[in-house]
C-alpha cells in the first residue's frame, strides 16, 4: 500500500512539474519520466540492454563528422576488404597495428598505424584503391568495429577469439591478425 502512494505522489509531482513548465517537461528523459511514474521501472531501465548498431558506433566515434552516412553500395565495393593485426617494426621494436587487404599476404603489411598500447581508432591510412580509411568504435581492448572511408560507414569488423600467427619470411617480424572488416 505505501508503494502505491509513493508512486501517486511521484506521478503527481512529475504531472505537476510538466503542466508547470512545458518548456521544462521536454527536457526531462524518458528514463526519469518512467522511473517517477512506477517504483520498480528503475530496476527494468537499468536491466534493458543498450546496443548499438555498426553505424551508431561510427557516429559516436567519429568526432569530425557530425553524422556518419553510408556509402552507396556500389562504391562500399570498390573499397578493399581490410585485415588487421600487430607485427613488431625495427625502427623501435614495438608492436605496431598494421594492416594489409584481406586475402592478400601480410607481409609486409601496407599500412602502419601507431603502437599497440594505443586503439587504432581515428587514425587515417590509405590502401590501394582505398584512401581515407579509419577505423571507429574501438572497444576496451583497443579492436575496432567499424571502417569509415571519408567518414562514412563502409563496413564492420570482427576480431577473432584467438589471433592468429602469420609467418613472414625474410627479416621481417611475423603479423598476428587480430580480425578483418569485410561484412557490409
Amino acid at each position: 500500500m505505501r508503494t502505491t502512494t509513493l508512486a501517486s505522489v511521484l506521478l503527481g509531482a512529475v504531472i505537476s512539474m510538466a503542466l508547470a513548465a512545458p518548456q521544462n517537461a521536454a527536457t526531462h528523459s524518458s528514463a526519469a519520466a518512467q522511473t517517477a511514474a512506477t517504483p520498480d521501472s528503475a530496476e527494468v531501465i537499468a536491466a534493458t540492454p543498450t546496443s548499438a548498431s555498426a553505424e551508431d558506433v561510427a557516429t559516436q566515434t567519429s568526432p569530425a563528422q557530425s553524422t556518419v552516412t553510408e556509402l552507396t553500395d556500389k562504391k562500399k565495393k570498390d573499397i578493399v576488404k581490410v585485415a588487421y593485426g600487430q607485427q613488431i617494426q625495427e625502427e623501435d621494436q614495438t608492436n605496431h597495428w598494421v594492416i594489409w587487404i584481406e586475402g592478400k599476404s601480410a607481409c609486409p603489411p601496407l599500412a602502419t598505424l601507431s603502437s599497440l598500447i594505443e586503439d587504432p581508432c581515428g587514425q587515417k591510412f590509405s590502401l590501394p584503391g582505398s584512401d581515407q580509411l579509419e577505423f571507429a568504435g574501438c572497444d576496451d581492448d583497443g579492436e575496432p568495429h567499424v571502417l569509415l572511408s571519408a567518414g562514412k560507414f563502409v563496413r564492420t569488423c570482427k576480431s577473432y577469439k584467438t589471433n592468429a600467427n602469420i609467418h613472414c619470411p625474410g627479416k621481417d617480424h611475423d603479423v598476428v591478425k587480430h580480425g578483418k572488416c569485410v561484412e557490409q
